[in-house]
């Protein structure tokens, strides 16, 4: 007989649909709080210099991807409308311009060095916390172990080459 647990039980396929929602939320939630600051960090690299800025944007473009799949994938497997994952991304990815403008318009008299790397610093440790906590988790629920660790260090590799490129 199936269990709640069992992969074959209507109980399980619902707790699998509640944590699946869980986790898009939960990552779109955190993605809007980390895109927030990533706009005002174009913002500011654009006031710095137009070079800077174009490089921080496209670095950003590139890296929105993946992030707006961490929303929209576990959405989706959880409620199976893809319009409302769509629109979940999107709403998170629009948070970007909002800080660009957050940035040039209210707050470019009080950007500073540190403040801008304390956001930064701030950010990165909500990301890191989400991800130790909620995706490394989650991804080893479905994926061989050594996928995932494939996954991890390609993904660091990726960070220290731009890091030292650009």
């Amino acid at each position: 007989p199936a269990g709640p647990q069992s992969p074959e039980s209507s109980d399980y396929a619902e707790l699998l649909r509640a944590r699946q929602l869980r986790l898009g939320v939960l990552m779109m939630m955190t993605l809007t709080a980390h895109n927030l600051p990533e706009g005002v960090a174009v913002a500011v690299g654009a006031i710095v210099s137009k070079r800077t800025g174009w490089i921080v944007a496209g670095a950003i473009a590139v890296h929105n991807i993946p992030e707006g799949l961490a929303i929209a994938i576990p959405i989706f497997a959880a409620t199976g409308n893809r319009c409302r994952a769509w629109w979940l991304s999107l709403a998170s990815g629009l948070s970007e311009p909002i800080g660009a403008w957050i940035g040039t318009v209210l707050l470019k008299p009080f950007i500073t060095e540190d403040a801008v790397g304390s956001a930064t610093c701030a950010v990165g440790g909500i990301m890191l916390a989400v991800s130790v906590h909620d995706l490394i988790p989650e991804a080893l629920r479905y994926n061989d172990p050594l996928a995932c660790m494939a996954g991890i260090l390609l993904g660091w590799l990726i960070i220290v080459a731009t890091v030292h490129v650009v």
